[in-house]
């Protein structure tokens, strides 16, 4: 008997470890089922998102291939001459621009010497003597006479 009570006690144990296994996996397969359906939902939520990730990266990339045939295109040496250039006649107007200014301060100078040295007495003597000649001149023409 003690070999039955043995394996009837085997058994009940078999029994007690195949039920946790059994538990084990449901809970198993329920977390493998949620998994799925996370993974589901990811994936259609991600995938919409991702390719036009990529479309924009596509247009990004053409975009910049474009921009590096033109950059290839350019004519870097010829700008920069242009650019030389442009300078160099800047520079040359802004000389002359210079030498313009210099002259006409200098004119001006002479102008404003020579109207501070305009003697004003010797102007306003000058004028009443040429109005004490044309006044009896245009008395005798017939004129007027007016002081």
């Amino acid at each position: 008997m003690s070999v039955e009570k043995t394996t009837d006690k085997d058994q009940a144990e078999m029994i007690r470890i195949l039920k946790k296994q059994l538990n084990l996996q449901r809970f198993l397969t329920l977390i493998l089922g949620v998994m799925c359906i996370i993974m589901a939902v990811l994936a259609v939520i991600l995938v919409p998102r991702v390719t036009s990730l990529l479309d924009q990266a596509s247009l990004a990339v053409a975009d910049i291939q474009t921009i590096s045939g033109q950059v290839i295109d350019a004519d870097i040496p010829g700008i920069v001459e242009d650019v030389n250039t442009l300078i160099d006649t800047a520079q040359t107007t802004m000389t002359d621009a210079q030498t313009a200014i210099t002259d006409a301060q200098t004119v001006i100078t002479d102008v404003s010497t020579k109207v501070t040295s305009f003697d004003i007495e010797t102007l306003n003597a000058s004028i009443q003597s040429l109005n004490d000649v044309v006044t009896p001149l245009g008395n005798l023409f017939g004129g007027s006479t007016s002081k």
